[in-house]
């Protein structure tokens, strides 16, 4: 996220300064998480308004008069993106060689180098799946949207040659098609919609329309003060009752563009206290700065949750406003100068500014991933026992990974997964495969048993496996989904078809019981009313598996923060019951929903937990870890719970055949 200055011929905008600090502010209150901006991600939606109406204007204007360089263009904008990356990419550096796992500064490398070149935003695309790590340990996350803008600029520098006339026509048909094909990924919940330049295109290009149709705005000055106050309280409504459950960006970044765009399209009004509240001196020093201080806030924020492991928020805060004093040496020292010296402007200079980063990171990551130097070298420094502990679940998690892959989602190992097939009409043919598949060689009359859940529940059709191999397992599972079709818009992905074709799916599996296995959100819980209510019309067995703990940090974070190391681990360690919602209340409440029909809820909960706190790791072995993240069994886990879960007698006598008499 970076805004271009103004076009030197134009009017300085201190009002678009005073917007920028805005939307950096807002950003930052959201990563630091105050709970008064959940919305506060639309600070870089506003960001984007801002520099298509800055830059499109200018590009086509130097486009009508001959005197456009596409190359020109390009060096500009290196000299503008790269200086303040610098520091930010070597703090972020150290911090990851002093907390980072191995494998986790690995992939520091691979970040750094991504967003050295600006294409960070695919590289976190392709790591976006469900397993990764917690967003909040990536120290360069934040680049994607530096991605998102260099790729709108390579866009920018091509276009005048190929559309001559009617740009504004040309963008507005650009920006229908970009909005759409937005709205469409966050309808299929597909991470494109966040990472990828189409589909946010159409921020950047409404700000180019105004900046392109600005001087057909001047006629309603008198209008200013109203189009610029309705703006901002657009922009800071929408931070404040916006959550990230919300389908994004889509249609739901309408709004805070739309506001954005009422801003800098509004003439200005020196007597408007609004643009008085723009254009104030503290607001020009941060819209300056802005850019620093984006670069800055991120990487502070991520190394003070690998330090301190479970930060309050006022420390948060206070790591947070240390990104105005750097950004400050940042744009003195770094910025400024080869934006402004005309002695970086040759273009070879230019050149240089670009790639310094891509080979010094380049390097590194050709160093470790050859000969793991720095590696070895890293045992030599501090926190070599907290790296340790991290690297506990790297293992885990890389075995978890490597497992789900062989199970599939096409069926084959009895798993349907509408990550795949999107709706649950669509898996009824995989289904009936997966049916076939999971009771080849059975017996007559030894029916399978239907698994529905997420990944939680997809954990579940493992243990059950473990628990009872002769088991014939069949799975419809939906990521982050209580099985319930959703009503919400937030969650229309959900199960989507799941009641209206349950008697379907039952008809082809044809179970002896129906296993219901979830996290359990508590937005789930109401939903998933009506699927009980439907199994109990069919007729059949069904058992319920309650939630499990889902803990507010990563074990091995929760670990650290005991202030345990390597040396002093036992396989007696109890963590704190620290989750990330009641868990038992959602249990409890599973109870009261599954009682009336009978159903039996199996408390895996208290498998996992006890008055001491719960399980860090596996009873019986050497310091294997019970979960590899906040919320997922390792393997060896799965196999301690599906000996407790096998040891309930109501769940035997549901999954065993009667005994003969």
């Amino acid at each position: 996220m970076t805004i271009g200055r103004q076009n030197a011929a134009r009017e300085i905008r201190h009002d678009i300064d005073g917007l920028r600090a805005l939307s950096v502010l807002i950003v930052l209150f959201y990563h630091v998480g105050f709970s008064d901006f959940g919305g506060g991600f639309i600070g870089v939606d506003v960001f984007f308004v801002i520099s298509g109406y800055l830059i499109i204007p200018a590009v086509f204007k130097q486009s009508a008069a001959g005197t456009f360089s596409a190359r020109d263009f390009m060096l500009r904008r290196f000299r503008r993106l790269v200086p303040a990356l610098l520091p930010v990419l070597a703090f972020s550096g150290a911090v990851g060689l002093l907390y980072l796992s191995d494998s986790a500064f690995v992939e520091f490398l691979n970040s750094a180098f991504a967003a050295s070149g600006f294409f960070s935003n695919y590289l976190f695309l392709a790591q976006s799946g469900y397993f990764e790590r917690s967003s909040d340990t990536i120290l360069l996350l934040h680049t994607w949207s530096l991605g998102v803008e260099f790729q709108f600029y390579l866009i920018l520098a091509v276009l005048p040659f190929v559309v001559k006339s009617r740009m504004t026509l040309v963008l507005i048909l650009f920006a229908g098609v970009s909005l759409i094909w937005a709205e469409y990924l966050v309808q299929n919940a597909d991470n494109r919609a966040f990472f990828g330049i189409v589909p946010r295109f159409w921020e950047l290009a409404i700000g180019g329309i105004l900046g392109l149709s600005q001087g057909a705005f001047a006629r309603f000055a008198r209008f200013g003060w109203i189009m610029r106050l309705v703006g901002l309280c657009v922009i800071v409504t929408t931070a404040v009752l916006y959550r990230s459950a919300l389908p994004f960006p889509g249609l739901g970044a309408l709004l805070p563009i739309i506001g954005a765009g009422l801003v800098v399209a509004a003439p200005a009004q020196k007597s408007d206290p609004s643009f008085w509240f723009l254009t104030n001196r503290v607001m020009r020093w941060i819209g300056t700065r802005s850019y620093s201080i984006y670069l800055w806030h991120w990487p502070l924020i991520v190394a003070l949750k690998l330090i301190m492991i479970i930060p309050n928020e006022g420390e948060r805060m206070a790591i947070a406003l240390l990104a105005f004093p750097l950004a400050e040496l940042s744009y003195r020292f770094f910025e400024r100068p080869v934006r402004t010296n005309p002695w970086w402007r040759l273009p070879k200079r230019s050149v240089a500014v670009a790639v310094i980063p891509l080979i010094m990171v380049g390097f590194a990551w050709t160093l470790e991933k050859q000969t793991s130097l720095i590696s070895t070298a890293r045992t030599y420094l501090p926190l070599h026992d907290a790296r340790v502990i991290t690297a506990l679940a790297d293992t885990a998690r890389s075995d978890y990974i490597d497992h789900l892959t062989n199970l599939g989602m096409d069926g084959r190992q009895g798993l349907c997964s509408l990550d795949t097939y999107e709706t649950v009409p669509a898996t009824l043919a995989c289904l009936e495969t997966a049916t076939q598949n999971a009771t080849r060689g059975a017996a007559p009359g030894d029916q399978p048993v239907l698994i529905i859940g997420d990944s939680h529940g997809r954990d579940m059709l493992r243990t059950i496996g473990y628990a009872f191999p002769k088991a014939h397992l069949v799975m419809l599972h939906s990521s982050g989904c209580a099985p319930a079709q959703y009503t919400v818009r937030a969650n229309r992905h959900c199960f989507p078809g799941l009641n209206d074709n349950l008697s379907e799916v039952l008809s082809i599996v044809q179970p002896k019981l129906v296993i219901l296995a979830s996290h359990w959100p508590i937005v789930g819980l109401s939903p998933t009313s009506k699927t009980l209510t439907d199994l109990d019309r069919w007729g059949g067995e069904v058992l319920v598996i309650g939630p499990g703990p889902k803990f507010q940090n990563p074990t091995v974070s929760a670990i650290r923060g005991l202030g345990l190391n390597n040396a002093n681990l036992t396989p007696d360690t109890r963590l704190p019951a620290r989750f990330d919602f009641d868990v038992a209340a959602a249990h409890r409440a599973l109870v009261e929903m599954a009682q009336p029909y009978g159903f039996h809820v199996y408390n895996r909960l208290a498998a996992l937990c006890d008055p001491d706190g719960c399980l860090a790791f596996v009873p019986g072995d050497d310091l294997t870890l019970m979960n590899f993240d906040d919320q997922h069994l390792t393997e060896s886990g799965m196999r301690f719970l599906a000996r407790d879960l096998g040891g309930d007698p109501a769940i035997r006598a549901l999954m065993l055949p009667p005994s003969p008499k």
